[in-house]
């Protein structure tokens, strides 16, 4: 069998094709295009670092798994478009917020409560006009500081409520007092009315007075069951139920008894003898 004969052409042209599979460089440059590559064929190792940019990805096809964990930063996001549903619920917490940011219409109603506030903040600019009541006032809290100077009133008085130590010495003047409402005891005057028996015929209201019949005739105690130390004592003879008598009378107190007086009467002669009489203690 007669063999081939090699010519020139033949031998060039079988080593060009074994340089360009041994060693690629016979490709010339940018003439490689995507129908030359055989599809899902380019891994990592043959793209360089750094080269892949933005306009390199398809919109749309990177996803979480594609980021590296922790990765994304503040300049990587569009100012503003992080909404309320991308955000992990329960996940901002105080250093995240920019301070004096959150507003009143930021908090839902009924929200905060003594818990979310900080002790002694709050001041009347805070509070609404009128809206403390009675149920927010604990007892006992509300000073004479507190209440503006002459504004209370009767309405604002329990009934019997004002006692004496509450009233300044020397502040009350007849104006603040109702016509014939003083007592006997108010104004420090106490009268006894006594029969010739010693009996009490009248005495001023509610005093508490008793009378007795001293030992003898025309000798009477009047017990005024409070103390007339430093009082006048003033005499009569009769009492509402007798005319006036004629005779004499006499009133002094007792020596260390201090809420009693003694009593004599006696007849126009001198003579100590039973009568009627009054007795006024002016204190």
């Amino acid at each position: 069998m007669k063999l081939p004969q090699l010519s020139f052409g033949k031998v060039l042209g079988g080593t060009a094709v074994v340089l360009v599979v041994t060693t690629g460089t016979a490709v010339a440059a940018d003439t490689v295009g995507s129908a030359d590559i055989i599809n899902e064929s380019i891994v990592s190792i043959d793209i360089k670092n750094d080269s892949i940019t933005g306009a390199d990805i398809k919109a749309e096809t990177v996803g979480s798994a594609d980021i590296l964990n922790a990765s994304i930063k503040g300049v990587d996001i569009t100012d503003g478009t992080v909404g309320s549903i991308d955000i992990l619920n329960e996940t901002i917490r105080t250093a995240d917020i920019l301070n004096g940011e959150i507003l009143g219409e930021d908090l839902a109603d009924g929200t905060l409560t003594s818990a979310q506030v900080l002790d002694e903040t709050l001041t009347s600019a805070d509070i609404l006009d009128s809206s403390i009541g009675n149920a927010d006032l604990g007892d006992d809290v509300v000073t004479s500081n507190k209440v503006v100077n002459e504004s209370l009133t009767n309405a604002d008085l329990g009934v019997d409520s004002v006692q004496a130590a509450e009233i300044q010495d020397s502040a009350i003047d007849s104006g603040e007092i109702e016509d014939f409402s003083l007592s006997n005891q108010d104004i420090s005057v106490f009268f006894a009315q006594v029969r010739a028996n010693a009996t009490l015929a009248n005495e001023c209201s509610n005093c508490g007075i008793t009378s007795s019949d001293a030992a003898g005739a025309g000798a009477y105690v009047v017990d005024f069951n409070h103390p007339i130390v430093n009082c006048a004592f003033f005499g009569s003879l009769g009492d509402s139920l007798t005319s006036t008598t004629s005779g004499e009378i006499s009133v002094v107190d007792r020596i260390n008894v201090q809420d009693s007086v003694y009593v004599e009467t006696r007849s126009s002669a001198g003579t100590l003898t039973d009568k009627a009489f009054s007795v006024l203690v002016v204190c």
